[in-house]
């Protein structure tokens, strides 16, 4: 078996397949179901493979299959949409696959038409696949993971993202003064509890309409039960705020520029005030010249669920013993009571040695906020970069 933790070994065996059997060598006649758990559980994929070995007797006999992910706790209630095949009229194989299942457990269906009709030699088999990882090298020397697909093949992507899922990554970076284990934002973030409407002002007046620096920009955010995810367009004046008009803004994503004069980015810092007119409180900041605000995290609205896919992260230092240690922790929202707890593992990167970390199974259901921690090792003075990737659905 190759080493998972050898670079240079090849493919990791970290592909997990667990069979079971629907219909060996059955008869079937009527329209039927059966409810199995695979024994996999967190993101993977599921096949039913169906064989059937003779040809169907009676009028026009046609038998289509389907699969339905259900909950594991009553083992009813459907969850997603159902996969169905097309159906079949003789002899011969079909293969319908379950691209994301998460609970592991499926309602198998088959549904037959005509007069009489008998089904014989039928085999339906359900084969649930985990993809693995891999170690490599870049030409760098940086370790990397490549994830392995359920026949052991390379894939580009570290998990199968719905056609129907948001996905994005939240980076961020941070400059430590102390061995602490710290947020990675790359200005201070003041997070609110209650909805605001608010107002942006830059401190310059290149950042305006007609200036060289930041025109417009776009704020996302949530409200303050964490049921509703929104955006705020607003163009800068300069140094004079400007008031915005969204009324449900409570916690705040990100902010970005999203237009620029000939600077090509912001010439002063622009800020998100509670309050009308640049007073209140000073909720975060762009600094001058990142056109975003650099924030490493992700909120989660209500009724859906994050899925964090990978992590990474590194520092400015190569002196061995400096490296920091990162981990993504989630908190329940609004935060009241709630504890914020790490999700991630730990995983460490400096100058030399970035590793890039690949989850499977870190599920965050909403309201949450997912935040990316950097804690510095050997020296307090330390530019930490770091992000995540998921997707929501």
């Amino acid at each position: 078996m190759a080493n998972p933790w050898n670079p240079i070994s090849g493919v990791d065996a970290g592909i997990h397949n667990n069979k079971q059997l629907v219909q060996a060598n059955a008869t079937l006649t009527a329209t039927g179901s059966q409810v199995i758990s695979t024994g996999q559980y967190g993101t993977c994929e599921i096949d039913l493979i169906v064989n059937i070995k003779n040809a169907p007797t009676g009028t026009t006999p046609s038998i289509t299959w389907s699969i339905q992910e259900v909950d594991p706790g009553d083992q009813v209630t459907a969850i997603g949409a159902a996969v169905t095949g097309t159906a079949m009229t003789a002899a011969g194989t079909q293969v319908i696959t379950i691209r994301t299942s998460v609970t592991g457990v499926v309602q198998v269906t088959w549904t037959i038409t005509g007069t009489t009709p008998s089904f014989t030699g039928v085999y339906a088999t359900l084969l649930s696949k985990l993809p693995g990882v891999i170690l490599g090298l870049t030409a760098g020397g940086v370790v990397v993971p490549v994830r392995v697909d359920a026949n052991g093949d390379i894939s580009v992507t570290v998990s199968p993202i719905p056609s129907s899922a948001t996905s994005g990554l939240a980076k961020g970076y941070i400059t430590t003064t102390a061995t602490t284990n710290v947020p990675v934002r790359a200005t201070t973030y003041t997070e609110q509890t209650t909805n605001f409407t608010g107002s942006v002002v830059s401190g310059n007046v290149a950042d305006a309409a007609a200036g060289t620096g930041a025109r417009t920009l776009t704020i996302t955010f949530i409200d303050q039960t964490g049921a509703t995810l929104g955006t705020e367009n607003a163009t800068l004046n300069g140094t004079t705020a400007v008031n915005l008009v969204t009324t449900t803004k409570c916690f705040i994503e990100k902010i970005v520029v999203t237009s620029v004069g000939s600077g090509g980015s912001n010439v002063g810092i622009i800020t998100l005030f509670t309050g009308a007119g640049g007073a209140g409180t000073n909720v975060g900041s762009i600094a001058v010249g990142d056109n975003q605000t650099f924030w490493a995290q992700h909120y989660v609205v209500s009724g859906k669920t994050c899925h964090v896919i990978s992590a990474s992260g590194l520092n400015n230092n190569s002196v061995a013993g400096n490296a920091s240690i990162f981990s993504i922790f989630e908190q329940t929202i609004p935060v009241g009571t709630n504890v914020d707890l790490q999700l991630s593992d730990w995983f460490t990167g400096d100058q030399d040695f970035q590793v890039q970390r690949a989850y499977s199974s870190l599920l965050v259901p909403g309201p949450a906020r997912i935040l990316l921690f950097a804690l510095p090792g050997g020296t307090t003075s330390l530019k930490n970069l770091g992000s995540f990737e998921f997707w929501d659905q």
